[in-house]
């Protein structure tokens, strides 16, 4: 994640004890090839203590939480550049979205993103944006937040996964396993008690 953080120009993110305080339940996921890891990507669960995101977008996510969503929130992304990247990106999203909805019962879930990233996430994935552009002091850049409704992201699963198109970078949802299979990732998963729903 520092690596990858620095390469691209930001703060690295501050050692996890002082960044995560008071936030709870957080799930890291890694993609590793070769032996090494070539993705990660953190999944925080608000179960009271709040997210990262809240620093800067409590009311926005506030707004959600008083309709009686439960929320989560997808953190420090870092992928290592390559031919296989977006598929790399595809499975961490993927199974962190399995935890959020399957396991954890999220309505909603949020990230944070440059705001030059967002149309990205717009585009392939349905995100819609939920906050306005501000300097997030955690990686001293621009940020935007943005907002995916779990309900849709199962819809698209139901309608695009599983081969029923052809697998694009357009439209990560394609390469995404059918909702058949969530049983089985889910039994060969090792999720900590602490997090568990």
């Amino acid at each position: 994640v520092r690596e990858r953080y620095i390469a691209f120009g930001l703060t690295p993110p501050a050692d996890e004890a002082t960044e995560w305080r008071g936030v709870t339940n957080q799930i890291t996921l890694a993609v590793c090839r070769d032996g090494r890891v070539v993705g990660t990507l953190t999944l925080g669960i608000d179960t009271g203590g709040g997210l990262l995101a809240d620093e800067l977008y409590r009311p926005q996510i506030d707004e959600r939480r008083t309709q009686g969503h439960s929320v989560g929130e997808l953190t420090r992304l870092a992928l290592e550049p390559g031919p296989r990247s977006t598929e790399v990106l595809a499975l961490l999203v993927e199974v962190a979205l399995l935890l959020a909805r399957e396991v954890h019962g999220r309505r909603d879930i949020y990230i944070e993103v440059h705001p030059r990233h967002a149309a990205f996430y717009r585009r392939t994935m349905g995100f819609n944006i939920a906050g306005p552009e501000q300097i997030c002091p955690r990686v001293n850049a621009p940020a935007v937040l943005l907002q995916l409704c779990l309900e849709f992201y199962a819809k698209q699963i139901d309608r695009l996964a599983g081969g029923r198109v052809r697998p694009s970078a357009r439209c990560l949802y394609t390469m995404f396993m059918p909702r058949s299979e969530y049983g089985n990732v889910l039994q060969t998963l090792v999720i900590p008690e602490s997090c568990a729903a």
